[in-house]
């Protein structure tokens, strides 16, 4: 596979498109909702792009300890990024323990 051709130049840029594909098509995404993942890695950027071209708002929850080159490509791509919502190093168990804390984060996203 030529993974180098896709938009974003990696191999998650297919899965992403294929899961928002997924969610508009079955109702779940609507223009007036918005992204809320968790993930600046390559699946994250695909997720961005996708999101940009499609017209979703889509907001990144991401620890602190992302670099600056990840937040800038995020960024660029439209994505908002909302950082210190979990501890560094403690990956999805860090993010699990945080959700409780999500809706007051988020309370100007949700409707």
């Amino acid at each position: 596979k030529l993974e180098g051709t896709n938009p974003g130049g990696s191999v998650k840029d297919r899965p992403a498109y294929h899961m928002l594909k997924k969610a508009v098509e079955s109702g779940a995404l609507t223009k007036e909702k918005m992204i809320l993942e968790p993930t600046s890695g390559n699946t994250g950027i695909g997720m961005a792009m996708v999101a940009a071209a499609l017209g979703y708002r889509i907001k990144r929850v991401i620890p602190a300890c992302v670099s600056q080159e990840r937040r800038a490509v995020l960024t660029a791509l439209g994505a908002e990024i909302e950082c210190e919502v979990f501890p560094c190093g403690t990956g999805f168990r860090g993010l699990h323990r945080s959700v409780p804390r999500l809706p007051a984060a988020f309370a100007a996203d949700w409707p």
